[in-house]
């Protein structure tokens, strides 16, 4: 049990990824990309000259919702933590071989199916079977803010919401998760830090609109 780290990401080069099918010989379904059952933060993955042979459009990608339970006083609050909403996958270079999926793109970026946030983005197509949005796009991606103040800790703020100036968006996120290790009684630690997926578009305005009084010191950095 630990506090997630600030920002990082991870770059993947010259990738070949082959034989990718929905449903295995034994049953089982399968996919090449996935998101894992973190709270806090899910770092960008960006993937150079990836080579994509015979992966179905079913076996492509399934991106995570939050987990249902995080939702209580020990971890998340009132609702799950929304890390797994605001998760970034961006490709470049792609080339496909064989059996592909529908619309096959060069340079494109994967979001999560966040009701709040993806279906407001031009040019993002709704992937029901990976709970996910294609977007034929280059200029997604992530904004993680915190509070500096010494309250930070113990301080609630949430849910935030983060709105495109021109849009119906509304992303809604929590804190981070109480990770004190405090046997029978909630720790009531968690950090006021927050990311958020968004699109960085130049000339794109968005608002932060807190739910309690906000951070007199935040910092702010813009993750592309």
């Amino acid at each position: 049990m630990g506090l997630a780290s600030w920002g990082g990401q991870t770059r993947v080069y010259n990738t070949h990824i082959s034989g990718f099918r929905e449903i295995t010989q034994t049953g089982m379904s399968s996919s090449v990309l996935g998101t894992p059952a973190l709270p806090d933060w899910i770092a960008p993955i960006y993937l150079f000259n990836t080579t994509f042979t015979d992966v179905e459009e079913g076996a492509f990608a399934l991106m995570m919702d939050p987990i249902p339970k995080w939702a209580n006083i020990k971890d998340c609050g009132n609702f799950p933590c929304t890390a797994p909403n605001n998760v970034l996958l961006s490709f470049k270079d792609s080339k496909w071989e064989g059996a592909t999926i529908d619309n096959p793109l060069a340079n494109f970026q994967i979001i999560h199916d966040n009701d709040g946030f993806a279906p407001f983005v031009d040019g993002c197509e709704r992937k029901e079977t990976w709970n996910a949005y294609m977007c034929d796009k280059t200029t997604l991606g992530i904004v993680e803010f915190d509070s500096r103040d010494v309250d930070r800790m113990d301080r609630s703020v949430q849910p935030v919401n983060v709105s495109r100036q021109g849009t119906a968006m509304k992303n809604v996120l929590n804190s981070m998760m109480d990770h004190v290790w405090d046997g029978f009684y909630a720790g009531q630690i968690r950090q006021t830090r927050f990311p958020a997926v968004v699109d960085a578009e130049l000339g794109s305005v968005y608002d932060i609109a807190y739910t309690g009084t906000p951070p007199k010191k935040q910092v702010f950095e813009l993750f592309t």
